[in-house]
C-alpha cells in the first residue's frame, strides 16, 4: 500500500505528509483518497511536468505541497505543468499554514518542533528568492542556496533551527 501511495504522488515523512509532482512520465494523472488529519480527502491530480502550477485545497490556493495540520481539506487538487507561483515542497517540521501574499510577492510560512529542532525546507519558485526572514532574522545566504533546474525553475534548499516551539519564515521575491 505504502508503494501504491508513493507512485500516487503521496509521501509522508516523520514530521508531516506531503505531496509530489515528480511522477514518472508514463503515469496517468492519479485520484486517489487519503486520510489527512482525521478526514478523508480526495486528491485529484491533473495535467503534465515536474512542478506544480497550482495547488488548491477546497478550491482556494494553497502554496504548499506539505500539508498543513490546521487544515482538513476534503478535496485537494494538484495542477502540474509551469511553476505559475512559489510554493513549499518539502519541510523538516510539521506545518501550521502557509500563505503566498501577491502584493509583496512572498511565501510565508509557520512551523511547530522542539526548541533548537534543525530544520530542512525545500521551495520551488520561478525566480531566486531576494531574502529570507526566520523570525524576523534575516537568514545567512551560508544557509539557503537556490538552485536553477531548467528555465525559469529554481529549488533553493533553506536550513534553519527553531528557537522556540513556533517559528515563522518569509521568503521574499
Amino acid at each position: 500500500l505504502f508503494t501504491l501511495y508513493r507512485l500516487l504522488g503521496a509521501a509522508e515523512s516523520p514530521w508531516n505528509l506531503h505531496l509530489r509532482t515528480d511522477l514518472p512520465s508514463q503515469t496517468p494523472a492519479p485520484e486517489f483518497e487519503w486520510l489527512i488529519n482525521g478526514k478523508i480527502a480526495q486528491v485529484i491530480y491533473s495535467g503534465h511536468g515536474q512542478y506544480a502550477t497550482s495547488i488548491t485545497h477546497e478550491g482556494a490556493p494553497f502554496p504548499s505541497l506539505v500539508i498543513s495540520e490546521q487544515r482538513s481539506s476534503s478535496e485537494i487538487q494538484i495542477t502540474r505543468g509551469a511553476i505559475a507561483k512559489p510554493y513549499l515542497e518539502n519541510l523538516t517540521a510539521t506545518l501550521i499554514d502557509a500563505q503566498w501574499q501577491e502584493r509583496q510577492r512572498s511565501l510565508r510560512w509557520q512551523s511547530r518542533a522542539f526548541a533548537g529542532h534543525f530544520v530542512s525546507a525545500t521551495i520551488v519558485s520561478a525566480q531566486v528568492p531576494k531574502k529570507i526572514l526566520v523570525d524576523q532574522q534575516i537568514l545567512p545566504a551560508a544557509s539557503w542556496t537556490a538552485q536553477q533546474e531548467e528555465s525559469k525553475s529554481y529549488r533553493t534548499a533553506i536550513n534553519y533551527s527553531h528557537a522556540l516551539r513556533d517559528c515563522e519564515v518569509l521568503v521574499e521575491f
